[in-house]
């Protein structure tokens, strides 16, 4: 890291976010080389697995790998939560563990004919039919810089209950393409995810991501990067 940052030849730093972006300036106060900010785009590649119109099925979805900073406690709990409101409502999470005990275990037993937990490797045909059939994802994390996951369930036209760190502002255009919620508030995230429900909320937003969809892609940022290295 040493010798990258400072072996005099001509570079520039790309981040694909603001926030990434204030973290490094904080980090490298002394860097004086450029610096882009990309705007990331749906992931596109997982819609060579939507072969067919597959309609919503009565779940909410967390993916991606279990880890503790992702919230994964405070969603159970939060869900319990929904339950009293919307009693019928499911849960899946799916992904491979990183870490022992990161379910609340004695909520999850309360309400285990709500969850189902697919605790291993997720393939991508069988993560795109989850993330299509489900209403909207959740990403109850505690900390972040990006999210693939936002992305992806992007690409799919599902909007996102996302905490409030990293860039989940920047890209969560609030009740429009997602709902943002403070972090590790599981009153709050329960209120989030009751509010995606209500008057199946999450369909209106689902349109809308389907018509940003059509108009915006990664070619957007093409401009940038042949500036940068033009220049």
């Amino acid at each position: 890291r040493f010798l990258y940052l400072n072996i005099p030849y001509s570079k520039c730093y790309f981040f694909y976010s603001q926030f990434s972006q204030a973290q490094f300036e904080k980090r490298y106060k002394n860097s004086k080389y450029r610096r882009y900010t990309l705007k990331m785009r749906p992931y596109s590649f997982y819609n060579g697995f939507a072969k067919t119109e597959i309609p919503h099925d009565n779940y909410i979805l967390f993916f991606g790998s279990l880890s503790s900073y992702k919230g994964i406690k405070i969603l159970v709990s939060a869900m319990a939560l929904v339950l009293k409101e919307f009693p019928n409502e499911k849960l899946v999470i799916a992904g491979t563990s990183k870490e022992n005990n990161l379910l609340n275990e004695e909520i999850l037993n309360q309400i285990k004919h709500q969850i189902t937990v697919l605790d291993r490797y997720i393939p991508s045909n069988e993560l795109t039919n989850l993330i299509r059939k489900s209403k909207f994802v959740v990403c109850p994390y505690l900390e972040a810089t990006h999210s693939g996951v936002l992305m992806t369930s992007y690409a799919l036209n599902k909007p996102v209950v996302a905490s409030s760190v990293g860039a989940f502002p920047e890209y969560i255009e609030e009740n429009v393409t997602g709902i943002l919620v403070p972090a590790n508030d599981k009153l709050k995230l329960a209120d989030k995810i009751i509010l995606a429900l209500k008057d199946n909320f999450y369909e209106t937003m689902e349109e809308n991501i389907s018509i940003k969809n059509k108009t915006q892609s990664w070619s957007d940022n093409l401009d940038i990067i042949l500036k940068a290295y033009s220049s």
